[in-house]
């Protein structure tokens, strides 16, 4: 299966994500960034030989896993042999204690997100989202804290925290609530204004530019703003949906599809800082 380029955001399940993201790969002409936690001999043999290819052409291969001292059993010797074969090819490998993502980027154009592991996934059943949109990246690379190097367009960690423009800044301190009017409190690491009245009150709201959105919201009802994108499932329009973490959402009643509390993140922050 190749690539759909004509959507904005396609989903793939484990069958048919290796040879899509094996493709986007092999189309790469600046950067490639994989974060995979765990690798494994098996799976990333599969991608030696392209991983190979740009590094030949001068792109720049950056890998990040887990330290081998997280990894667990006969995982820590084939983590070991994994990160040698890697770095023999010329690729950067990196360590991120304690790291959950499993995200690649090309180009800083094309992002994929989702629950399989790319350098180490076997026969379990996954999902994986491409989506094209350079804001959204920007976005993800700073909450993540990975910027691209000068000249080589490797990529490397970041210390310390995202630059000033990328901060954003503290919400005002009290908002009503859209249901009983009441104070609500804000929980910065999803964005969200929850009742402090909860769970009597299922009152919520979004953090954004524009302030409250002014119509009363209960938890879990979905809201067509991402003007523009569409679902992968169904096609019909993406929307917030909110509750204990806002999630972005199909707004179809007959489709469950959801993005993780991550993505969507990442996803919203973009939208509002680049509109895109």
């Amino acid at each position: 299966m190749n690539p759909d380029t004509g959507k904005q955001i396609a989903y793939y399940s484990h069958e048919g994500f290796h040879p899509a993201f094996r493709e986007d790969l092999l189309h790469a002409r600046g950067n490639v960034i994989i974060l995979s936690p765990f690798m494994t001999v098996q799976r990333s043999t599969y991608y030696y030989a392209v991983l190979q290819d740009l590094i030949r052409r001068d792109i720049g291969v950056s890998i990040y896993s887990r330290p081998v001292r997280e990894q667990s059993g006969a995982m820590r010797e084939q983590h070991t042999r994994v990160i040698a074969a890697l770095t023999s090819l010329g690729a950067a490998c990196h360590e991120r204690a304690g790291m959950h993502e499993k995200v690649g980027v090309i180009d800083h154009r094309i992002l994929w997100e989702g629950s399989l592991n790319i350098l180490s996934h076997n026969s379990s059943t996954e999902l994986m989202l491409r989506i094209e949109s350079p804001p959204l990246i920007e976005s993800v690379l700073a909450d993540l804290k990975l910027v691209a190097a000068a000249g080589d367009g490797a990529s490397m960690e970041r210390p310390g925290a995202a630059p000033a423009e990328q901060v954003a800044e503290t919400p005002e301190p009290h908002r009503p609530c859209p249901l009983c009017k009441g104070s609500m409190q804000f929980f910065p690491d999803s964005q969200l204004w929850i009742c402090s009245r909860s769970p009597r009150c299922l009152g919520v709201d979004v953090e954004d530019e524009n302030g409250p959105r002014g119509e009363a919201t209960a938890a879990g009802k979905r809201e067509p703003d991402l003007h523009g994108l569409l679902c992968p499932m169904c096609q019909a329009p993406l929307g917030i949906k909110r509750g204990a973490w806002t999630r972005v959402a199909c707004t179809s009643a007959e489709c469950d599809f959801e993005m993780d509390p991550q993505l969507s993140k990442w996803l919203l922050q973009s939208r509002r800082s680049k509109g895109g």
